[in-house]
């Protein structure tokens, strides 16, 4: 069982999500870092892809705020989306969920109105990746 630091890591950076709380307990035994450097590697491969797309800038913009998805279509966003999608890295939210409820934006975590990203993890991870050197 993970101590209550760790805990509250695990909970941040899944945003509660029952899969990737498993995964980190079962497969990287509360070992959260050694959980994150696996997302990392897998973040990094799919950024090469955003690169060679030319989609860079589109992706640093939904980092800041995934209702650009929404906001702002275009056939580049498209693509990038579908990318996002495909990956499981963004959902729709704009819909009543389990508790029936609209799910809260906070930009904070990557949570919009219409968009948000499945883990506040993936958020983190590809703001790292994406920083100017």
């Amino acid at each position: 069982m993970p101590s209550s630091g760790v805990a509250e890591h695990v909970w941040l950076a899944t945003g509660g999500n029952p899969r990737s709380i498993v995964a980190i307990a079962h497969s990287h035994g509360w070992r959260i870092e050694e959980w994150l450097q696996e997302l990392r590697g897998f973040l990094a491969k799919l950024l090469t892809v955003v690169k060679v797309r030319n989609l860079l800038n589109h992706l640093r913009r939904v980092l800041e705020n995934p209702d650009t998805l929404f906001e702002e279509p275009s056939e580049e966003l498209l693509k990038l989306y579908e990318l996002l999608v495909e990956n499981n890295l963004v959902t729709y939210v704009n819909m009543p969920m389990l508790s029936s409820r609209y799910v809260t934006p906070n930009p904070e975590i990557g949570i919009g109105k219409f968009y948000a990203w499945q883990l506040p993890a993936y958020r983190t991870i590809l703001n790292n990746l994406v920083k100017p050197s």
